[in-house]
Formats: C-alpha cells, structure tokens, sequence
C-alpha cells in the first residue's frame, strides 16, 4: 500500500485506497494510476510568542510608542508640522492626530487611462502615473504602498549654526531647516499675497484663489501650524510677489530693498522644497511651489542650470501623471482635473524656453503629452468637492491670458513644427521623432496657419483684450515666415521693405507697452517678451539703407534720412526698456552688439553725418565687439530712464553661490518660449546676415 494518494484520486476528490500497483478507482474507471509524493510544505514564518510581545510591550514606554505613532502619521502626511517640530509633544496632541486620521478616508483610485497602457494612482493629495510592467501587474494594495518616502522616517530638523553648505541645490544644507524664522508677519504676508494674486496669476494661474487664500490668512497667523507642502507654497507665493515688485515697492511697504527680499525668500523656498523632499515627493502643492520658483528663476539661471532644473519638474510631471488628461479618469474630481491641466499648461512654454535658451530642444514633444487645454472659467466657479464640469465661458476670463499663450503654445508644438512625422506627430520611417530637424514650411503655408491661429484666437479672446497688445500677438507671429525665407533665399525688394516696417511697428508697440503705466504691475512677464528679431532686422535695414549698400542694390533705399533717424531713435529707447542688453553675454545680445556696431559705421544718425560727436555707447560696444571685454556696463541711471526696474532681476551671484552680502548682478531677461526653435537655432548660425 501507498503512503499517499493517486493522482487522479487527487484531482477527482475521491477516496484511494492507495493499492499498488493500480488503486480501486483506476481499475475499476480504467484510468491511469500515478503515485506521485506532495509538494513539501511551506514553511511558516515565526511568530513571535506571547511571552515575547509582553516583553517588547512592557519595555516600550509611552515616549517610544508616541514616536512611532508619529512615523507613521508622517509617512501618510498627517501630521501636523506643530507637533512635527517640537520635540516635547504631548500625549494629548497624538490622541488628537489619531483622531483625525481615524476621521479620515485614505483611498486609492487605480484607473487605467483609455488607450494608454499606464494606471493612475491617487491617494489624498499625492497621485502617481504607474507605467511600469512590473508595478502595473501587482495588486492595489502594493500599487497603495509604493509612497514617496523609501522608509517611513524623517530626518530631524538641525538647528542653524550646524548647517553646512550645499552645492548642489545652493541651500544651506540638505538636510531639513526649521524655517519658522523666516516667515514674514501676517499684515506683510498678506500684502505678499495681493501683490501675487495681482501681478503674478493673472499670467500664470497656477493657484485656486479663494483656497490659496483661506490657507495664508490662517497658516500666516501661526506658522508654526504649516505643513512642508504648505511651508512650501508660502515662501513660492512670497518670493515671486517681491519678484513682480519694484525697488520702491519694496522699500515703500516692507522697508527693505528688493534685492534684500528676493534673496532672503528665495533661500527660504529652497529651504522648504528641500525639507519636503521635493525630488521625491508627489504632492500637488509642492509641484505648484517648484512651477513658480523656476518661472521667476528663468530670468536669471544660466540656461544649462534651468534647462536641468526644468527636466527635474518634467520627471516629477510625468511620475505624477500630468502628462496625461485626467478628463476619462471619472475618480478624479472636476476641481482637481482643472488644475492639473492648468499646472501642466505651465510646464509646456517652460521646458520649451529652457530647452531653446540651453540648445538641447524641447523635453516634452507633442506625442508624448495628450492633456487638454483648461476651461475658460473664472477661479469662482470651480472648487474642491464640485461634482460636475463647469459650463465654459464664452469671453474674458481670469484664465484668458493662460489660455491664448496655451493656444500658441499648441499651435507651435503640434502645428508649426516639422516633427519629423505628418500632422505635428512623431515617428515614421525616416522621421526625426526627437525635434523639428525639417525644413520649415514656406512663407505662404506660415502666413495661412498663421491666418488659421490668428482666428481662433481673435475669435476666442483678442477681441476682449487691449487693442496694442492684441497688435504685438499678431505683428511678431506675421514676422517670422518672412524671416524665415530671408534666411535662406533672396527675397524681393517689397517683401523686404513689408520685413522692415513689421519690424518697426513691434518695436513701436514694444515701447508703448514698456510705457504704459497700467502695465507696471506686469512688467516682469512683459519685459521678458524682448523682440530680439525685430530689433535685429532694424539694425539691418539701417545697414542695408546705407548710401554704399543701396548703391550697390536696385530700388529706392528701405529707409529714407528721416526715418533712419527715427529708427536711431526707436532702437534707442528700445535699449532703454531693455538694458540687459548691454550687459548680457548671451549671444543674441552679443549679436545685436556688432549689428549695432555694424548698423552705426554704415548709416549713422543724421547728429553723427553733421558733425556732431559719436555716442559713449558705441565706443564700449567696439570694444566688446572686439573681443577686449565680455560685457558692458552702462550707468545705471542712464539705463533706468524710464523709473522702473520691472524685468531687471535681483540675484546674487550664480545659481550655486552663497548669498550672504552679495551684489546683485542684471542679467538677460528674454523669454522665447512661444517660437519656433528650429527657425532660432538657424537664426543664430547666421545672425549678421545681411537684409540686401
């Protein structure tokens, strides 16, 4: 007799009486009979005894048990940074956490995107995009495990005098820093918050008003009740108020120079992402923090620096999900959905402006992202806990200016770029699906889907905005097409002259945006918009009207004496506006330099031809041309005619310097997130060439 079943006893659950060779069963069913020994048994883990677990429970004091309680309130984000940073917590305030956790629903939403091979995870605030063979086959119950966090503890905060200096992210330490001290009053943080409500989110919208609102007038009375994503949020709020104020702002409502401010808040926000872990984290707040520090730290970043920092928030994007639509996830709800398109609406016109200024192309082609533009409403109509869409508006809203530079962005990306594939996507035999490498369209086909964007965006907005500005939105797109074929064909007398007067005119509607006093508030986004083009293509046409240059040309020369004068004189306030300009080293100022150089030998202003003596200017610009120095630096009194240092950033240093007692340096401030790459980057290998 066997000592174990048969096995098809074993599969048919029957009775054996384990006959050898043949049981009862197979002889009497005609079956095979096959005795096969079971698999070993699993062996169990050990558990501990209860002997054990009184010992480990009899030892482990109330401090002890408290502490772990704490670890693991913080790993899920529920405690609070009151009790977080004070070591003598008392055992009434974990009661309280407790109770609130026990209040509280953690639930995880796992839904796999239509056509898309991903899963979306999202629990409280943090979300996660799971794309991973791997991850995607275990269960949502691992899928809830997978924190930010690679162990549930957190590093204690140091106390000032042990920080030591970090080169890498130019804190003062990796390693968490109360920044309790460096919190401003309540009455200047809310002075804070209505100059970033007023200069800043008209032009970004990153933040929920009325939310972001009921958080400062809390959190700012006691600072000491924010959490790190909060911590976070605050200091992004404060540091890009100062950066949209002027010096007599600052000195007239908080009494300190806006260099003083700019710096002292911005380490503090470095501060505080680092105490979040902001590499690791996934929290929406933190990511908005981090939008907003590089938006004001794009104007004074070496372009390789922001180009990285820029890739880090397009990683965190991407881990978080952004890149995709949440409109088929039906767990999330509309207020939520609303503002991580708008999050990532940001994201788009800054990696392209980082990765143009920095040549490495965009991070984030037009195949890799699927999120729809945000609805026209205003902040008022959406909120958290709203169950259904809002219905769009038709005509202005608060995200009318986000939505028309969403328009272009969508147009440059999916439209006006060769992506190397048909239609703006990538891919396809012989395609370039890393960026536009093709020839652009011709001037014709430009103009037409310039014409097509033109409409949509007249019909959708510009007929509710500022006649001028809408001007500057039409002339600067009309001028690229025929500067694209002057790049590389010799385009006719008319076309030339057609080139010249745009030009002009952008200039002049640059100018009166610059001197418009309603538009101070929003200077620092404006004057970042510097039409290096259209200034580039003056100085040309100056050259080409030149008595040796249109001797040597057919037809009337493209400015005559006067308006070569007013050229001088248009160009010259243009320096004023944008006095980077001569003290950049970026090389399309450097360019501009030996055009204006250039420009100035051939066709001077009529002052020069009758005797009178040449401008300071031009001496240094020789110079610099030459090679004898780097950079210009004019008075900056001369510079600052105009009464108003807006779009002049205030840093100290490089990205990774200490700060302490530095002069502030002027630095570029250009922004070409919205252009054509492609048609730049040919630009720059040829930026002299000549209009005739």
């Amino acid at each position: 007799m066997m000592a174990y079943n048969c096995q098809a006893c074993v599969r048919r659950k029957v009775k054996c009486n384990r006959a050898s060779p043949k049981c009862s069963w197979c002889v009497k069913y005609s079956q095979e009979c096959i005795y096969r020994p079971p698999p070993k048994p699993r062996r169990k883990k050990r558990k501990a005894t209860d002997t054990e677990d009184a010992s480990v429970s009899a030892e482990e004091d109330i401090q002890e048990r408290l502490a772990r309680y704490e670890r693991i309130l913080r790993r899920h984000g529920l405690l609070d940074v009151a009790e977080d940073r004070q070591g003598g917590e008392s055992i009434e305030a974990g009661k309280d956490i407790e109770n609130s956790k026990a209040n509280q629903t953690s639930q995880v939403d796992s839904v796999s995107l239509t056509s898309r091979s991903g899963r979306f995870v999202s629990e409280g605030a943090k979300s996660r995009y799971i794309n991973s063979a791997v991850w995607l086959s275990v269960g949502d119950a691992q899928l809830e495990d997978l924190s930010d966090e690679s162990d549930g503890s957190s590093p204690p905060l140091l106390p000032v005098e042990s920080l030591s200096f970090d080169p890498i992210f130019g804190t003062p330490s990796r390693a968490p820093q109360s920044l309790l001290h460096a919190h401003p009053s309540h009455e200047d943080a809310l002075k804070l918050w209505r100059a970033h409500v007023h200069n800043i989110e008209p032009l970004c919208r990153i933040l929920h008003i009325p939310t972001t609102t009921e958080m400062i007038t809390s959190v700012s009375r006691n600072p000491a009740t924010a959490t790190r994503s909060q911590e976070c949020q605050l200091f992004a709020i404060y540091h890009s108020a100062v950066y949209s104020l002027s010096d007599e702002d600052c000195q007239r409502e908080f009494y300190s120079m806006r260099s003083f401010l700019l710096v002292y808040y911005q380490q503090a926000l470095r501060q505080a992402l680092v105490n979040a872990s902001w590499l690791k984290t996934t929290e929406f707040t933190i990511m908005q923090a981090y939008l907003l520090f590089l938006i004001c730290a794009r104007s004074y970043l070496d372009p390789h620096t922001l180009w990285i920092l820029t890739g880090i928030g397009v990683r965190i994007a991407q881990r978080m999900g952004l890149h995709r639509d949440p409109g088929e996830i039906t767990h999330l709800p509309p207020f939520e959905v609303q503002m991580r398109r708008r999050l990532f609406w940001q994201l788009v016109p800054l990696d392209g402006f980082a990765g143009q200024h920095s040549g490495t192309g965009i991070s984030i082609p037009p195949s890799a992202w699927d999120v729809r533009k945000p609805l026209n409403v205003d902040d008022a109509e959406i909120y958290p806990g709203m169950e259904a869409m809002p219905s769009e508006t038709k005509g202005a809203t608060d995200m009318i200016f986000v939505l028309v530079r969403a328009e272009l962005s969508e147009f440059y990306t999916r439209k006006a770029l060769n992506w190397g594939g048909k239609d703006g996507k990538a891919g396809g035999e012989g395609d370039d699906a890393n960026g536009p490498s093709a020839p652009l369209r011709s001037a014709k086909e430009s103009l037409d889907l310039i014409d097509e964007v033109e409409a949509s965006i007249e019909e959708k907005f510009l007929r509710y905005c500022d006649i001028v500005t809408a001007n500057v939105v039409r002339l600067r797109h009309r001028i690229q097409p025929l500067l694209n074929k002057e790049q590389r064909t010799s385009i006719s007398h008319t076309e030339r002259r057609s080139l010249c007067d745009l030009a002009q005119k952008i200039l002049d509607a640059n100018n009166a945006i610059h001197s418009h006093p309603g538009l101070k508030p929003w200077l620092w986004q404006v004057h970042k918009f510097y039409l290096w083009d259209a200034l580039m293509c003056m100085l040309k046409s100056i050259t080409a009207s030149s008595s040796s240059h249109s001797g040597a040309s057919s037809g009337a020369p493209l400015l005559t004496r006067d308006k070569t004068d007013a050229a001088w004189n248009r160009l010259a306030e243009t320096v004023r506006h944008h006095p980077e300009i001569m003290t950049s080293r970026r090389v399309t100022h450097t360019s501009i330099w030996k055009a204006m150089v250039e420009a100035w030998s051939a066709n001077p202003a009529s002052s020069r031809t009758d005797g009178g003596d040449e401008p300071a200017l031009f001496d240094g610009l020789r110079t610099a041309v030459s090679g004898e120095t780097f950079g210009l630096v004019p008075n900056k009194a001369n510079l600052q005619a105009n009464g108003s240092d807006h779009g002049i950033p205030v840093e100290a240093r490089d990205f990774g310097s200490d700060f302490a007692g530095s002069r502030p340096d002027v630095v570029a401030l250009e922004d070409l997130d919205l252009q054509d790459w492609a048609f730049w980057d040919e630009l720059l290998l040829n930026p002299a060439s000549e209009v005739g």
